[in-house]
């Protein structure tokens, strides 16, 4: 791997581990995880709080990158 591309993708997994951290901490988060994981245990889902938090932290990353994500499909 060119030594650019490895600093590139290493700033860019920083970057992102940084914003994972911010939206775990959030109140946003920590609702939505517990109302996904009280929902995802009455349906009897296998490992409903993992899944919770996944799909909660997803979800929020994605609301906030829908405008940037939007405009990078749009120049494709």
């Amino acid at each position: 791997m060119d030594r650019n591309v490895k600093v590139m993708f290493d700033r860019q997994l920083y970057v992102f581990c940084q914003e994972a951290a911010q939206i775990c901490h959030s109140k946003e988060f920590k609702q939505l995880h517990k109302e996904m994981a009280k929902l995802y245990r009455k349906k009897g889902v296998n490992n409903f709080k993992v899944i919770a938090f996944h799909d909660s932290l997803y979800s929020i990353y994605m609301e906030q990158h829908d405008g940037e994500l939007s405009s990078q499909m749009r120049s494709l």
